[in-house]
């Protein structure tokens, strides 16, 4: 088969045509069904503006776990995993950004996917790396789901509350992902 930066950036440009397709068709959509942020409190545009990214994010969802699945199919469960996460953090920031949903149900349901992610997915932060210049610090399992969790909740939170001009969050989840995917491929 083709090799895998090949397959990785096939599967990049069709996740990015896909979302910038949805993101498209929801702004003209977004108007008609109330899917749009008035400006005031801590938003920094003038103008409605409709907040329909997380569509083109979801878009781009669904074509990366199609193709993993396609791909690793021995993974399904994992694939799975990270599609019911994607979709009902979707659903979460759909609810939130319509009718303000409290902190304590979006924590508590982030910190649900987050088990999910860890149970599910196998994904867990087993140790922090050299933080402090004398070899890994590694945490047992009992340890490490706690902490997952917590920066897992941590970090989506963080993500959100740059979420007030448009495009930044995207912006820096991108330069975020490039970074680790450099990092993942400079390490085999």
């Amino acid at each position: 088969g083709e090799p895998p930066t090949m397959q990785g950036l096939i599967a990049l440009l069709a996740g990015a045509g896909l979302s910038a397709l949805v993101i498209r068709a929801m702004i003209a959509i977004a108007p008609r069904v109330g899917l749009v942020d008035l400006p005031g409190e801590h938003k920094q545009h003038e103008h409605v503006t409709p907040f329909v990214g997380g569509f083109g994010v979801l878009a781009a969802l669904l074509v990366a776990v199609a193709l993993l699945i396609l791909e690793y199919p021995d993974r399904l469960v994992a694939w799975l995993s990270l599609l019911v996460c994607g979709v009902v953090m979707f659903g979460v920031g759909l609810a939130d950004d319509r009718w303000k949903l409290s902190a304590r149900i979006r924590l508590v349901i982030q910190a649900g996917l987050a088990l999910l992610m860890v149970f599910g997915g196998g994904v867990v932060l087993a140790d922090v790396g050299d933080a402090f210049f004398v070899g890994a610090l590694t945490m047992g399992f009992a340890a490490a789901v706690p902490f997952t969790v917590f920066g897992t909740v941590g970090c989506i939170n963080a993500l959100n509350m740059v979420d007030g001009i448009d495009g930044l969050s995207g912006t820096i989840a991108a330069g975020t992902l490039a970074l680790i995917a450099l990092v993942a491929g400079l390490g085999g």
